[in-house]
């Protein structure tokens, strides 16, 4: 250990489990989804039409996926850096009700389509 790096807790998961951790969240909740794998990058439109009500697969709106695509980015930035345990568990909390919110707005989107 460096002389000015901060000792970890032995509680901390490692980077690797966290990842695990957030890779394995993301995808087990997408399971209901797994009919349309073919589009699995428009995923993050379910974010889009549930935050700002409007209709993500009309053309001209790539910023909002974007968006979307940062937002889970930013989350897995963070999952990563934060030093604790019960911060990261919160943030695993949240990742639950963004994908579970996602889903179901996607779901949506595929019935109203249909």
């Amino acid at each position: 250990m460096a002389e000015n790096e901060a000792p970890r807790s032995s509680y901390v998961p490692s980077k690797e489990k966290r990842l695990l951790w957030w890779f394995g969240i993301y995808f087990f909740l997408q399971v209901p989804l797994i009919r349309f794998f073919p589009f699995f990058w428009l995923f993050p439109n379910g974010l889009v039409k549930f935050f700002f009500h409007i209709d993500p697969t009309v053309v001209g709106k790539p910023v909002l996926l974007l968006l979307a695509y940062s937002f889970y980015l930013a989350h897995l930035t963070l999952s990563l850096i934060i030093p604790s345990k019960r911060v990261f568990i919160i943030l695993m909390v949240i990742l639950i009700v963004l994908v579970s919110l996602n889903v179901t707005s996607c779901m949506n989107m595929v019935n109203e389509a249909n």
